[in-house]
């Protein structure tokens, strides 16, 4: 795509929501890929907005878990808010069939589990009051959800 953010060289863009974009991107030192969240110039616009994503990446970041995504950096660069983190590449469909047509309960109660599974933050994302850097549906401990 010929763009650079805070010196990630975007290399395509992988999904886009509410909140932004998210890029595949090539870190040069060290030399990964990485997922690069984009946040919409509106929302990075919003001093109070900024202030809590730049916490609660900082929060994810110090979080070691299996569960949780590594993040490997976050910050704001030309007035573009961004967090990188792992890019975890998805299962190949063949994959994804083999394991669902060896599912004992079938495709369709596999994936409502893994749908109610995947919905719940880790306990490690709770105890540091995050389940996603930057949206409504973080958590903090001893506050109701």
């Amino acid at each position: 795509m010929g763009r650079t953010v805070a010196g990630f060289d975007i290399l395509r863009e992988i999904g886009r929501g509410g909140m932004g974009v998210v890029y595949l991107a090539r870190q040069e030192y060290p030399d990964r890929e990485v997922a690069l969240k984009v946040v919409a110039p509106e929302l990075a616009a919003d001093p109070a907005f900024r202030d809590r994503f730049i916490a609660e990446a900082n929060a994810a970041a110090s979080a070691e878990h299996p569960n949780i995504v590594p993040v490997h950096a976050a910050g704001i660069e030309d007035g573009t808010l961004y967090l990188a983190m792992r890019f975890v590449r998805a299962p190949t469909s063949q994959r994804r069939s083999r394991a669902v047509r060896c599912h004992p309960t079938g495709p369709s109660m596999c994936a409502r589990r893994w749908g109610r599974r995947s919905a719940r933050p880790t306990p490690a994302a709770s105890s540091i009051g995050t389940s996603n850097p930057g949206t409504s549906s973080s958590t903090r401990p001893g506050t109701p959800t």
